[in-house]
């Protein structure tokens, strides 16, 4: 029995990360699930439950708001006070800022560490893009994230670009890495699914552009609406719908020129999400940095025609003109070491999708099959628990060949 403890990010696709494996662990004989939540507001006391996929286990939140390497080797006290006659553990982090629990986790339960690499900020992007990785002066990430692939034992990278920049930027041995692309489970579609856009008070006429995430910066918003404005005349019934959380405030003076076709969502459910991917016209993905998006992943598996842009990682989803469209993007014009999308090209391109209807339900069709091979959860919880197996195996519960490596991280 391999005792899984994952460690929980509780935001966007790191969230959905989790679940989707626990989903796939919960079927497997042999893997019990144990999800950590760190940090949790409201909670003033260890409390662990159990649910139909995994024990959730919820650590208090910190007293102080700033950053506690303490608070993370305590909370790593905690749960190995009341887990440990477990064996055969293995520990699944997946953000740098984890780094101090999962150093002091795997000191008391002596077990391998699997870091899945989600995120990767822009100057990552533009190294890759434009600049290359070598040069003085190169910006390495923070200190945690060097900590954390120093200590993991196997690194998982949701994508090829994210690979290949841990190996240029941190110079992590290749063998070190396995490329995992992010798996979702998945329905059927809904028949008539088109039907139910006046249940949310659209016409049947209205022709929808969906933007569906976190409403931040990076992810391009404020070049979306530029491209809507540019396309708005051209095509008078249709409306840009931005579904997700965050501060839309900072968008409305841009959107305010034809507010009455911007319509701010805020957070929908899953079910309602899913209708809307299922009646909307076209799904755009601007953002200046992402890996592998479950967003981008959900709206293929519903056949919506997708725009992204072309930034690394997130192009090794579509491939232009044949899954989808793929946008142009630009140096940032503020920010340094950044790309942003090319806001003429992108109206270009929701122009093309709305013009050629046909041709965007073929890239759907086409998307839909390349997410069915690509991005199926089997395939991701299979090769992940294969990382996990061959782990225990080589280290047969004693600490890894890199002991002496992490004993002197551990005195940093």
């Amino acid at each position: 029995m391999i005792n899984l403890f994952i460690v929980v990010y509780n935001f966007s696709g790191a969230k959905t990360y989790v679940d989707e494996l626990s989903l796939f662990f919960a079927c497997q004989k042999d893997v019990a699930v144990f999800q950590v939540f760190l940090n949790c507001v409201g909670y003033k006391e260890f409390f662990a439950e159990n649910n139909d996929r995994a024990m959730h286990i919820y650590i208090p939140e910190k007293i102080t708001g700033k950053y506690d390497k303490i608070y993370y080797r305590r909370a790593a006290q905690l749960v190995f006070s009341h887990f440990h006659d477990l064996r055969n553990v293995v520990l699944h982090a997946n953000m740098p800022e984890q780094f101090y629990f999962a150093e002091e986790m795997i000191k008391l339960f002596q077990c391998p560490l699997v870091f899945t690499c989600h995120f990767l900020m822009g100057f990552y992007s533009c190294y890759d893009t434009i600049s290359g990785y070598n040069g003085e002066n190169k910006v390495h990430g923070n200190v945690l994230e060097e900590f954390m692939i120093g200590l993991a034992d196997q690194i998982i990278c949701v994508t090829e670009f994210g690979r290949r920049a841990l190996v240029n930027v941190h110079k992590v041995d290749p063998a070190k890495t396995r490329v995992i692309f992010n798996g979702k489970s998945f329905s059927a579609l809904a028949e008539g699914s088109k039907m139910i856009k006046s249940k949310y008070g659209f016409s049947a006429d209205d022709r929808l552009i969906l933007f569906a995430g976190q409403l931040d910066p990076m992810k391009g918003i404020y070049k979306l609406i530029e491209a809507f404005l540019l396309i708005k005349d051209t095509f008078p019934t249709a409306k840009l719908v931005v579904a997700g959380q965050g501060e839309y405030s900072k968008y409305l003076s841009l959107a305010r020129q034809c507010i009455g076709r911007v319509c701010f969502t805020g957070h929908l459910d899953k079910e309602t999400l899913n209708d809307f991917y299922r009646f909307s016209e076209v799904g755009v993905i601007p953002s200046q940095y992402e890996q592998c998006s479950y967003v981008a992943i959900e709206m293929m598996q519903n056949k919506l025609p997708l725009i992204i842009s072309n930034i690394p990682g997130l192009n090794e989803l579509i491939t232009h003109k044949k899954t989808g469209l793929v946008c142009k993007t630009k140096p940032h014009c503020s920010v340094q070491n950044v790309l942003e999308v090319d806001e003429t090209d992108l109206a270009l391109q929701i122009e093309y999708l709305l013009m050629n209807p046909a041709e965007a339900a073929e890239y759907a069709e086409q998307a839909y099959k390349q997410v069915l091979r690509a991005h199926s959860l089997e395939d991701m919880g299979e090769a992940t628990l294969n990382i996990y197996r061959k782990l225990l195996n080589e280290k047969d519960g004693t600490l890894n060949i890199n002991q002496v490596k992490r004993e002197v991280l551990m005195k940093k």
